[in-house]
């Protein structure tokens, strides 16, 4: 018998700026992951939505800024791919198997310059 792995779905709802940049200073992770994704689900500006998951690099966070580019890209079709990827390549804190130049490459097919940014 096989075991079936339970994902819980946790809704993320629209905040202000204002309240995302307060959240975001606070230090407290469930805030920000909270926050990382409201951002990145809802904010209409793609470019600004971003800046919260590039905030969030650390370990603890890192997976949730991932899914916020994602949802970033998957939403708008555009990633400032040339930024996230140096971002990421600069974090200390990568220990990921595979360079993250190559999880975007794999992920969305091509570079900002590309993708007409």
């Amino acid at each position: 018998m096989t075991e079936c792995l339970m994902i819980e779905y946790q809704e993320f709802y629209p905040l202000e700026r204002s309240e995302i940049e307060r959240l975001l200073g606070n230090g407290h992770e469930s805030a920000m992951v909270e926050t990382i994704l409201s951002a990145a689900v809802h904010d209409p500006d793609w470019q600004w939505a971003q800046n919260p998951c590039l905030h969030c690099l650390d370990p603890h966070l890192k997976r949730n800024a991932m899914t916020g580019f994602s949802h970033i890209a998957h939403i708008h079709g555009k990633l400032d791919t040339d930024v996230v990827i140096l971002r990421l390549e600069r974090s200390e804190a990568d220990r990921m198997s595979e360079t993250p130049s190559t999880i975007f490459r794999f992920s969305f097919g091509s570079t900002s310059s590309e993708s007409g940014k």
